[in-house]
């Protein structure tokens, strides 16, 4: 199941564009046609999504030759749940459209949008690279 079925493509562009921020190894500004590249992701689109996670304060930008985006603090601070808020994908608003306030009672959703949440919030952007690390099969020795 891919990531896209849960989020909207605002929200999947920014977490597939932090995650290789944060874990790509790369250190200093990536141009932004870089990272739509390497993520595959339309420029564009790639821009508003930027645009966003800098007003977040989740990237720093620099324009000009040298320019570009990178990570405003190291990745391991920065939680799913930090990018879904930033892009306005926060899995706690969208609970039930309020139904549990209205009726002063948790509807049935109520407990999977809560473990959505700490899903999110407590996965980082760094904790990915070890566990891609963990999935990759070993190299043969020639």
């Amino acid at each position: 199941m891919s990531a896209g079925v849960f989020l909207n493509r605002t929200a999947d562009h920014a977490l597939r564009a932090m995650l290789y921020l944060g874990t790509s190894g790369r250190a200093g500004m990536l141009r932004s046609e870089d990272l739509a590249r390497a993520t595959g992701i339309p420029p564009y689109y790639l821009q508003k999504v930027l645009r966003r996670l800098v007003d977040s304060r989740l990237l720093i930008s620099e324009r000009g030759h040298n320019g570009g985006v990178a990570l405003a603090r190291p990745a391991r601070s920065i939680s799913f749940g930090d990018v879904l808020r930033a892009v306005g994908d926060d899995p706690r608003v969208g609970c039930c459209a309020g139904c549990c306030v209205r009726q002063k009672r948790s509807c049935p959703l109520h407990s999977a949008y809560l473990a959505l949440r700490r899903w999110a919030d407590g996965r980082s952007i760094a904790g990915q690279r070890s566990a891609a690390r963990r999935r990759r099969p070993a190299r043969r020795a020639k």
